[in-house]
């Protein structure tokens, strides 16, 4: 089972959004939460290999 978030944090209209895209997930053989997994872990590496300037320390 898959959170859809917290009422009324998610509205009912988004929920049912979400509710329709793990539907089209499942029916394409995909498993919503193993897809949304992954998704996560795509985003902690993207985040880790990008390259961001910190604060110049002058000595």
């Amino acid at each position: 089972m898959l959170s859809l978030g917290f009422y009324p944090t998610v509205s009912l209209a988004a929920a049912r959004l979400e509710h329709a895209r793990f539907k089209q997930l499942l029916a394409q053989g995909i498993d919503p939460s193993e897809n949304r997994k992954e998704q996560k872990r795509q985003a902690a590496i993207a985040a880790e290999n990008s390259f961001e300037l910190g604060p110049v320390n002058a000595i």
